[in-house]
Formats: structure tokens, C-alpha cells, sequence
């Protein structure tokens, strides 16, 4: 059974690399497509952002009561603020990969708030382009990362059951606009003990599907629109379990970023792996920026927005 489910595997693996022939060869560098300074400060770990539909979304004090999410097109001109609250929270945490934008300017937010009758609770948050608030407490779900697709579905993947009883087991719900549950499945993956890593895994999505990158699972699995798996990779063997960020750009290219390796005694605190669908393999990529420090924000269409100064945002485009 499972040699047949492997073969079906790789007939859909094929599939993807002719409906995007040039994510199936490997990206030899990055070069410089344009840049534009950023328009707000990070400070410390209180401040996030990502490349979400075409804009850049903020997160100011992502620790705090009240955090603020902000929206800046490509010239940085910003197009929204929405300050966050729970009910009754005195303490909202909202971790990285954890908030999206869809196409019509609404937002998806997963995270904890602590109240006075409760702390630790986890939620999913659906914030309408006017800023009208929906709520879902996950009671038994751990999230751990959130996208929306292009169809306007969320998902949410994380992992069900108790971390007092038992193993975990990863899963990825999928949500409508307005909160309701459409659907939940496995990732094929296997049943995990309770790990510490901050980030288990992380949901990016294309114009045509969504990804799951799970180091922990060493695993790297796409599905179309309706949940169904498309091709699955597996993750470099020499990566940590720690990731800072993944990204599906619309031609089928993956890029993750990652702690690098120490090279002639000195490290480097980060570096971005592509994948080459063809051969499965991974590798880090050079590019024509500094590489001591970075944020990868995500995909913009076919280009990656980066940065490597916290001021200023870099397009950077695939060179094969």
C-alpha cells in the first residue's frame, strides 16, 4: 500500500514540475529586483511583519493587550491599521507565522490571551476588511501557524490532543471567512511527542495551492485548494529544528530560511535554502546582499521579499 501510495506521489510530483518546469531547477542566486525603505521601526521582538497578498503586514507590540496591525503597499504607503483585542485579556501573544491577509484585506490571527479567569487560551481570529472581530477559542488544538489561500479559506496547521496525555499529532484545519470549520486532516506525518522548538512548522500558500514546511517532521507537503496532496519533499537532514520563515512563490519555487552553518569557523546567522523539485534536494542559495542578518517576509508573485537591515525591503529574483 504504501509503494502505491509513493507512486501516486510521484506521478503528482511530475505533474507540478510540468505545470511550473522552472521550480524543477535549482536556483543558484538571487539577485537584486528593487527595494524601498521600510516604513516603520522593528523594535526588539515586539515587532513582526510578512509579505502576505501583495503587501506588507506589520505587527507592533505582538506581546501586549492591544497589538497593532498595519498594511503598506510597495511604495510603503499604508492602507490599514487594525488594533487587536481579545475579551477580557490583559496579555495577547502573537508569534511569528501566525497572521495572514487575504486578497479583500482581511486578516487571519492565531495566538494565546490571558485573562483573569484563564490563561493560555488559544484562538483563531478572523478580522473582516472593516475590522469586525471573530473569535474561535481551539480548546484541545495547539496552533502553531496560519495562511490564507487564494480561494480566501484559512488555514491553520498545529497539532490535536493533550499535551498531558500522550503524543501529539499534527493537523491542519482549513476555516471559511467567518470562522466555521470546513475540514480537518493529517499531513502525512506521524504521531510526535510534545516537542520545544518555537516553530513547528509553517503554512505558505500560492495562487494555486498552500504548503506545510515542518522541520520537526522533516517534511514538506503541498495541497490544492480542496486539501489534497500534491507532492511532498523531505526537509534538509543537516537543518535544526528551528526555521524563521518559508515562502511559495506562484511559479512553484520554495525558499525557507534558516539558521546557516558555521563556514571557515565563522557563523552566520541565517541563510535561505531553495528547493529543486527535480532532484528533491536543498541548498543554500547565495545572494548579492549582506547575509550576517535577515528577515524573509515571503513571496511576492515570482520574487522574494527580504530584508537584511531591518530599513529597507529587497525584491530578490531567482537566478537559474
Amino acid at each position: 500500500m504504501r509503494k502505491l501510495l509513493w507512486s501516486l506521489f510521484q506521478i503528482l510530483s511530475l505533474l507540478v514540475l510540468m505545470d511550473h518546469p522552472a521550480a524543477g531547477q535549482a536556483t543558484n542566486a538571487l539577485v537584486s529586483g528593487g527595494r524601498t525603505e521600510i516604513p516603520f521601526q522593528f523594535v526588539s521582538r515586539s515587532t513582526d511583519a510578512a509579505w502576505s497578498s501583495g503587501t506588507l503586514l506589520e505587527l507592533e507590540d505582538r506581546f501586549s493587550s492591544a497589538p497593532i496591525f498595519r498594511t503598506w503597499d510597495r511604495a510603503g504607503k499604508l492602507l490599514s491599521e487594525i488594533t487587536f483585542t481579545f475579551p477580557d485579556a490583559y496579555h495577547i501573544n502573537i508569534y511569528s507565522n501566525s497572521f495572514a491577509r487575504g486578497a479583500d484585506g482581511s486578516l487571519a490571527i492565531i495566538g494565546t490571551a490571558d485573562t483573569n479567569d484563564a490563561g493560555g487560551i488559544r484562538f483563531l481570529a478572523c478580522v473582516s476588511p472593516d475590522g469586525q472581530q471573530t473569535i474561535v477559542r481551539l480548546s484541545d488544538f495547539f496552533p502553531y501557524s496560519a495562511t490564507i489561500a487564494a480561494d480566501g479559506t484559512i488555514w491553520v496547521a498545529g497539532a490535536n490532543g493533550s499535551a498531558q496525555h500522550g503524543p501529539l499529532q499534527n493537523l491542519i484545519r482549513r476555516y471559511d471567512k467567518t470562522g466555521a470549520l470546513l475540514g480537518s486532516f493529517i499531513p502525512w506525518s506521524t504521531p510526535q511527542k510534545t516537542l520545544p522548538p518555537p516553530v513547528r512548522s509553517v503554512l505558505v500558500s500560492s495562487k494555486d495551492r498552500v504548503g506545510w514546511y515542518s522541520p520537526v517532521s522533516h517534511e514538506y507537503v503541498e495541497f490544492s485548494l480542496d486539501g489534497t496532496a500534491m507532492s511532498r519533499f523531505t526537509t534538509p537532514s543537516t537543518q535544526s529544528d528551528a526555521i524563521f520563515g518559508a515562502a511559495l512563490c506562484d511559479d512553484g519555487t520554495v525558499f525557507a530560511a534558516t539558521p546557516r552553518p558555521f563556514s571557515d569557523g565563522k557563523p552566520a546567522s541565517w541563510g535561505i535554502l531553495a528547493l529543486a523539485r527535480n532532484s528533491g534536494q536543498w541548498s543554500f542559495i547565495s545572494m548579492n546582499e549582506a547575509q550576517a542578518q535577515g528577515r524573509l517576509f515571503g513571496c511576492d508573485g515570482t520574487s522574494l521579499a527580504v530584508t537584511t537591515d531591518d530599513r529597507t525591503i529587497s525584491w530578490l529574483n531567482p537566478v537559474r
